[in-house]
């Protein structure tokens, strides 16, 4: 897809395709900053860090949210807030503990959901496993928009899946 038009979408052979809704997801890509400064990077340009967050290529600097490529024991951590917040944390605390002698400890993380926007009074929230395949349960419309609303609005309890 190349353009999104009133009614349609436009291909990159100039075919249209019609539409009434298109939803874009063309993914994300890290600015380019940390690979002109020399950290080692991953294809999405993103840090490519240990288990406790530091760069592969340069253990002074910390790589958090979506600049950074996380492995887990699942794969490697989508550049969500719910996998960012708690990595700028750990972060935080990894280079507090650097400071006071102690080795930091790894990241683990594990998902809980993932909550899309549809307007302002409507969403789908399916509910995870921590490697982020979906479970049973899941949340629609109204129910779904406040649910989303109130994680984003108080995230302090997601901090506990840090497994």
């Amino acid at each position: 897809m190349t353009k999104v038009l009133p009614d349609a979408v436009e291909l990159a052979g100039g075919e249209t395709i019609p539409a009434d809704v298109v939803l874009w997801t063309s993914g994300t890509r890290a600015a380019p900053l940390a690979a002109a400064a020399g950290l080692a990077v991953d294809d999405r340009g993103r840090v490519i860090a240990d288990a406790t967050l530091r760069s592969v290529s340069h253990p002074n600097v910390h790589a958090v949210g979506d600049a950074a490529a996380i492995s887990q024991g699942y794969g490697v951590l989508h550049g969500t807030c719910q996998s960012g917040m708690p990595t700028g944390v750990h972060a935080a605390v990894s280079i507090v503990r650097a400071l006071a002698g102690k080795e930091p400890k790894p990241f683990r993380f594990g998902y809980y959901h993932t909550p899309v926007s549809l307007g302002r009074h409507d969403a789908v929230v399916q509910f995870t496993h921590p490697d982020d395949s979906p479970r049973r349960i899941c949340l629609t419309g109204r129910l779904a928009a406040r649910y989303k609303e109130a994680v984003t609005a108080s995230p302090w309890p997601t901090y506990l899946r840090m497994k």
